[in-house]
């Protein structure tokens, strides 16, 4: 009986070990970051980012990472986004994405003593892509700074949901 135990558990535990190690973080089929002007990021500067798609029947993610430094000075960002498929269609979004908490504090990662944070935010989660083509995404920012410091890059992740 004892030994029926042990086994038993010993079985368990070998499952739950395969099913966590194998339901891990999916790779990243397009992963692409753009440095922003350390000098401002002007407001009619568009940030393109050309995605090659060639897959309408699985489930995608987009995500977006933001790096800014710890001399921006708000609490978020305000994005406008425009995504093109590749038969012309557009489709035009704006985000709002917290990168400090009300007390100050920033979000995202960065050491202790690091002058950048960096934020991956979901933007949009379970997108079957109606066409094979490259989409293109561009951002924009949307606050109300002509030039806007302190956003060191703006990146796009695509991958399975």
């Amino acid at each position: 009986m004892g030994r029926t135990v042990f086994l038993s558990v010993a079985a368990l535990l070998m499952a739950v070990s395969c099913v966590s190690c194998g339901g891990g973080e999916r790779e990243s089929l397009f992963s692409r970051s753009q440095t922003v002007d350390p000098n401002g990021w002007r407001k009619d500067e568009v940030l393109d980012f050309e995605v090659p798609v060639n897959d309408t029947a699985s489930v995608f993610a987009f995500m977006v990472n933001l790096r800014n430094r710890t001399d921006y000075a708000y609490k978020n960002l305000y994005l406008f986004v425009n995504v093109k498929a590749p038969d012309g269609r557009e489709m035009c979004d704006t985000l709002n994405y917290a990168l400090a908490y009300d007390s100050g504090e920033w979000t995202g990662a960065g050491g202790m003593f690091s002058k950048y944070r960096e934020n991956t935010f979901y933007y949009r989660n379970n997108i079957v892509f109606p066409m094979l083509g490259t989409y293109t995404v561009s951002f924009r920012h949307g606050m109300r700074e002509e030039s806007l410091n302190g956003i060191a890059s703006v990146g796009l992740i695509l991958k399975h949901s």
